[in-house]
């Protein structure tokens, strides 16, 4: 079978789309009577064009004006798309993001797969709620004309499937729900991860917390956290990789902040992997979560994670399971409360560990979404 793979920024950078595109492609190429071309990397916009649009809208239409959802950039997308399919035909395209497809004009099948729909973004995520209103509707209009050029939409979880189905009509038919694997991979088999999980010092307790947006992580939440649980007599300290304080937070002595990571380099996987190693427990106290694939590479390392209840982490987090979620309005005492239980009491401790560590091997690894993947494109393509 031939595969049409299509990205927001090339799927040979590994550093594109958060690694996604980069993961997916080689899955796929590792698959059995599968070959991928064209492989199909859409430059996302000019970058200054872009910023310029989104001053303007805020002095003239009452808000950001989000060029990417423009009527003109999706044409220019398509264009970019429509050149590479001509040249290389596939039998089903796999689109990893909804703009390159809005306006695509071809007889390929497509297959959409996605984190979530603009639906879920604009009314979840707190940088849409800036968008001016025409915007907000320009971001509807192409997700509308997408879903309707594609014979399947999948989605990472059952809440982006739910909350797109209902705002834009999509058939029950047409809908799939595929998780993503984990974006560092670990070579632990299941003896090796328990003997890992059973060596961590119970001296201390080692928490992390990996992201990019310091709000929206819950990073504030997290530091409190680490407070409450040290004052109960608990030497607990925090790392924090990949996004800083505002100037004004007052960063406590046993919170480091680590700069972000780069996973394209084989220096920057084995610093990573060596963080989730030595750690006990991965915080994700996020405000708003599309998928939260940093608990897929945590559990790589059988460490499990406390996290939000929040968009589509109930997906990958079973609560008591591999792992513990917590209501958005819990409060950090709550948080803590957690956290000095597991410290206490070691068993509950190492079966959650290593229950996180055989879910993720089992369900959430690109060996595993590489097949489901290629079923829906065999499906689409009538195959």
């Amino acid at each position: 079978m031939r595969i049409g793979l299509i990205s927001i920024g090339h799927p040979r950078d590994s550093l594109s789309g958060s690694g996604v595109p980069h993961h997916v492609l080689s899955a796929l190429e590792r698959e059995p009577d599968v070959t991928v071309a064209p492989v199909v990397g859409v430059p996302s916009g000019q970058r200054g064009v872009a910023t310029m649009a989104r001053r303007l809208g805020r002095l003239t239409i009452g808000g950001e004006y989000l060029y990417a959802r423009t009527a003109h950039n999706a044409g220019r997308m398509a264009r970019a798309a429509s050149r590479a399919l001509k040249d290389q035909p596939p039998d089903a395209l796999l689109a990893l993001s909804t703009l390159p497809v809005a306006r695509l004009v071809t007889d390929t099948p497509v297959v959409i797969w996605v984190d979530m729909s603009f639906a879920s973004f604009v009314d979840y995520y707190d940088v849409f709620h800036r968008a001016a209103p025409v915007s907000v509707e320009h971001g509807h209009l192409r997700e509308m004309e997408a879903f309707r050029r594609a014979s399947v939409v999948s989605f990472t979880s059952r809440w982006a499937a739910e909350t797109a189905g209902s705002a834009y009509g999509l058939d029950r038919s047409q809908i799939r729900v595929v998780p993503r694997g984990a974006n560092l991979q670990s070579s632990l088999d299941r003896s090796q991860a328990e003997r890992l999980a059973t060596a961590r010092d119970t001296s201390t307790c080692e928490l992390l917390l990996v992201g990019r947006v310091w709000r929206r992580k819950g990073a504030p939440l997290a530091v409190e956290v680490v407070r409450l649980v040290r004052r109960a007599g608990i030497d607990a300290r925090l790392r924090i990789v990949g996004c800083r304080p505002p100037r004004s937070f007052d960063l406590p002595r046993h919170v480091e902040v680590i700069d972000p990571i780069d996973k394209s380099s084989d220096g920057g996987l084995r610093r990573l992997a060596e963080l989730y190693a030595s750690s006990h427990l991965l915080l994700m106290p996020s405000r708003a979560e599309a998928f939260g694939n940093v608990t897929l590479e945590a559990a790589q390392f059988a460490v499990p994670t406390l996290a939000t209840r929040t968009g589509g982490i109930p997906e990958v987090i079973v609560e008591g399971v591999s792992g513990h979620l917590f209501d958005l309005d819990a409060s950090a005492e709550e948080w803590a409360e957690r956290v000095i239980r597991l410290h206490e009491q070691r068993d509950e401790y190492l079966r959650l560990a290593c229950a996180a560590h055989r879910r993720c091997r089992e369900r959430f690894t690109w060996d595993v979404v590489a097949p489901q993947l290629v079923n829906m494109l065999r499906e689409a393509a009538g195959a």
